[in-house]
């Protein structure tokens, strides 16, 4: 699980803009696409 946070420069701090499980995709600011499923990895 992976959370994300955007700058919101009217309040000068971080807010939530996501809770991400298997799989993290956004383009708030840059594109990211991670797969998260981490059963891939350990076999």
């Amino acid at each position: 699980m992976a959370y994300t946070y955007e700058l919101d420069p009217a309040v000068k701090a971080y807010v939530p803009t996501g809770i991400h499980r298997g799989h993290l995709r956004t383009d708030i600011g840059f594109k990211v696409d991670i797969d998260l499923n981490l059963h891939k990895l350990i076999g």
